[in-house]
């Protein structure tokens, strides 16, 4: 099974034009695959100790703590951002924790704004903190919870929204809440953390271009943007570990875990902390 699992993996990699990738399999608690193909740069070929970023499943894992929080009392999914933070230009405050959650909040994803990444190539050294980004947010898409529209701006407030209720940084909470219950040795959110391991480079493969966007002046600002939306790194086998823990029952409850895997619009399946587009037989979306 090994050989024909590595042989549809790098097939797949190849035919995607994917320069590295790994990941992981697993039959219940038990890890029972691991595949590894490419390179991160240069000479460096993608091992077990290669953490990657791994973008916006980042915000399922937000969704996670803040499921946990409403699992103990501390808040509740029909709060109100004024609840917990201070107004901010051109977000609703009365918009709930729970538009936050699905994106059905209408806020502007900021990270459309081309000022934003005009700011953030300007200071490549820069780290971000929470709530800065904010001041890139343009006039709302639509009223709260009339329609859908994914929005990273929603997961960087639902980050502060943990800080406050929790009085603890974001990074503070993924190790509490997270990565050490569940013995994750190599997740971690980028560049709070000191890593243990290599970080993939970052690749732009667009334009049929491959150009390697990863330098020591900029990886932090890239990951310090993205915060609770997208910061954290790990291994394939670190991220599956989560996701068993996550779909068995050892993060929420059972309450909580059914909220985050039900609800739906038009075009997408709308879990609370991820989405995935619904297809038809015929490929239309």
């Amino acid at each position: 099974m090994d050989q024909r699992l590595q042989f549809v993996f790098e097939e797949k990699a190849n035919s995607e034009v994917i320069l590295g990738l790994s990941a992981s399999l697993r039959k219940g608690y038990e890890e029972i695959w691991r595949g590894y193909y490419g390179y991160s740069h240069d000479d460096v070929k993608i091992d077990s100790a290669i953490l990657f970023g791994i973008g916006s499943i980042t915000k399922n894992i937000t969704a996670a703590i803040i499921l946990q929080l409403a699992d103990e009392g501390k808040l509740l999914l029909s709060d109100k951002i004024s609840d917990y933070l201070p107004d901010y230009y051109n977000v609703n405050s009365s918009i709930t924790i729970e538009q936050l959650l699905n994106h059905t909040s209408g806020i502007y994803n900021l990270t459309d704004n081309a000022l934003f990444w005009i700011a953030v190539q300007g200071q490549p050294n820069k780290i971000w903190e929470p709530g800065e980004q904010l001041g890139y947010v343009q006039y709302p898409v639509f009223e709260p919870g009339s329609d859908y529209a994914y929005s990273n701006t929603n997961y960087i407030l639902l980050g502060m929204i943990i800080e406050e209720v929790t009085d603890n940084s974001f990074a503070e909470e993924l190790h509490n809440r997270i990565t050490e219950p569940i013995q994750l040795k190599q997740m971690f959110l980028y560049p709070n953390d000191i890593l243990i391991g290599s970080l993939s480079h970052v690749w732009n493969l667009s334009l049929n271009m491959n150009l390697d966007i990863t330098s020591a002046n900029n990886t932090k600002a890239m990951f310090s943007i993205a915060y609770s939306a997208g910061a954290i790194v790990s291994t394939a086998g670190d991220l599956s570990k989560y996701f068993y823990a996550l779909n068995s029952g050892s993060i929420l409850s059972l309450q909580s875990l059914m909220a985050m895997q039900t609800g739906s619009s038009q075009k997408f399946r709308l879990w609370l902390g991820h989405f995935y587009k619904r297809t038809d037989p015929n490929g239309e979306k």
